[in-house]
């Protein structure tokens, strides 16, 4: 069920959607009560089966865990009208697919996105 703008989830008011996938769907909010902008995850309607919903889980766990400079900080998870949710920094930085097409990108540049990647893959793996 898709979520329109000015859609009120507690303190966060959906502004707009980000994208969505086979696990879910993520919209640009606002927390009325910082008024910074979040993003929320929700987990999509037909993925009900116990281990994706323990993988969500997981994920908020783990990612709520780690303080990295290249992985989102977690604020909150929860549940509204059976659908989980998950709200985490918002990030106003495009896409790879955007970086990429927006400048022809030295070797350097490349290598130096790598690594932050895999750096944050590594915190992220040595959390568990």
């Amino acid at each position: 069920m898709p979520l329109t703008s000015g859609t009120r989830l507690g303190v966060y008011e959906i502004l707009e959607p980000l994208g969505s996938g086979g696990m879910g769907d993520v919209y640009r909010a606002r927390d009325t009560r910082l008024n910074r902008s979040v993003a929320i995850k929700f987990i999509a309607d037909g993925v009900v089966d116990p281990l994706s919903l323990r993988r969500f889980q997981q994920e908020a766990q783990t990612a709520s865990s780690l303080n990295h400079p290249h992985i989102v900080t977690v604020f909150e998870t929860g549940e509204t009208e059976g659908r989980r949710f998950l709200v985490v920094e918002f990030i106003d930085g495009g896409t790879l697919r955007d970086w990429s097409a927006s400048a022809t990108r030295t070797w350097r540049q490349v290598v130096d996105l790598i690594v932050g990647v895999a750096d944050a893959l590594a915190a992220a793996h040595g959390a568990g």
